[in-house]
């Protein structure tokens, strides 16, 4: 059996068996996705052109807009690709649905693999819907391809798509060669983004509520200053957020300053702390994070865990019976 690119990229993730079983045939049924934001959504033209060697199809369906390449030189596989979140509003870009191409697109359509993504038929933290819609690309792809079904179906996606990805995997088991997430999000990174912006209010002396997080996020900027010129609370605030991390390691340093995460980091957990009741925020908590921090900056660990606001998370939608997956 050739090794190929996807296979040995799954030593970073997980192999999966293969079955020939169809798709629409498998899995746990009664799947419930997180329910769409209740607004219009406008699809953006999905027309898009082939790389060299390769044929592009595009349109719409029941599950958004789509696209779909396939090789001259087609090895028999197809990648889903499953787009990260995309903030939904109810103007703006918010309400746009737009394609997510694979990030190694070239590398796919090089080596053979067919590939498709799916805008959703929604935008917003929807991990649920976004594989119930990557997953009825399959059978599209097979209509497009002449009735030419694929022989292995990969899954992968990074942010959001590296959730959905997981969930396809434990909701499907037997629909996947094998499945690459890449940054997966979900509840636990979400509970580290409450964990820190608790902290950021307990060190800042703020408080984010339902209608001031941006207020409160560019207070903090002033109280904290930036990775190039902290202030006393800044250096603190990052040494905290090191330590919630991973702890001192190289380059830690550096990866708040890069694009200055340091501040987005604190108010990436405003809605959260602030009592939203999306269910992206309704699971988070930071109750079973122990906080540390370098007495130089003047602050013990017992001092701010007592400081620190704790959330505590809707286990009507966090629990594992809970009404979504």
């Amino acid at each position: 059996m050739r090794i190929r690119f996807f296979i040995a990229s799954l030593a970073l993730a997980a192999a999966f068996l293969w079955s020939s079983t169809p798709v629409a045939t498998l899995g746990r049924p009664g799947i419930t996705p997180v329910p769409c934001g209740n607004q219009p959504w406008q699809p953006v033209d999905p027309k898009f052109d082939a790389l060299p060697g390769a044929k592009a199809y595009f349109g719409a369906y029941e599950g958004g807009v789509y696209h779909i390449e396939i090789p001259d030189t087609w090895n028999g596989e197809l990648v889903l690709s499953a787009h990260g979140y995309v903030a939904s509003g109810a103007s703006g870009r918010g309400v746009e649905l737009r394609v997510g191409e694979p990030l190694f697109r070239k590398h796919l359509v090089d080596t053979g693999y067919a590939w498709a993504a799916s805008s959703y038929r929604c935008n917003g933290y929807v991990p649920g819907q976004g594989l119930v819609d990557t997953m009825a690309l399959t059978d599209l792809f097979t209509k497009l391809n002449a009735g030419r079904a694929a022989q292995r179906v990969y899954l992968t996606g990074t942010s959001m798509g590296g959730h959905v990805t997981v969930l396809g995997m434990h909701e499907f088991p037997t629909s996947f060669a094998g499945g690459m997430a890449m940054c997966a999000s979900g509840p636990e990174l979400f509970d580290y983004d409450a964990a820190v912006s608790a902290a950021a209010e307990a060190i800042a002396g703020l408080q984010f509520t339902t209608d001031n997080t941006r207020d409160v996020a560019a207070k903090m900027a002033d109280v904290f200053g930036t990775p190039e010129h902290y202030t006393d609370k800044g250096r603190a605030m990052a040494n905290v957020q090191i330590d919630l991390s991973g702890g001192p390691r190289p380059f830690a340093v550096e990866g708040l300053a890069s694009q200055n995460r340091f501040a987005s980091n604190n108010s990436s957990g405003a809605g959260s702390m602030a009592g939203r009741t999306s269910p992206s925020s309704a699971v988070t908590t930071n109750k079973n994070y122990k906080y540390a921090i370098d007495e130089a900056m003047g602050l013990t660990g017992n001092r701010m865990n007592a400081m620190v606001r704790i959330k505590q998370p809707d286990m009507k939608i966090r629990d594992a019976m809970g009404p979504y997956e």
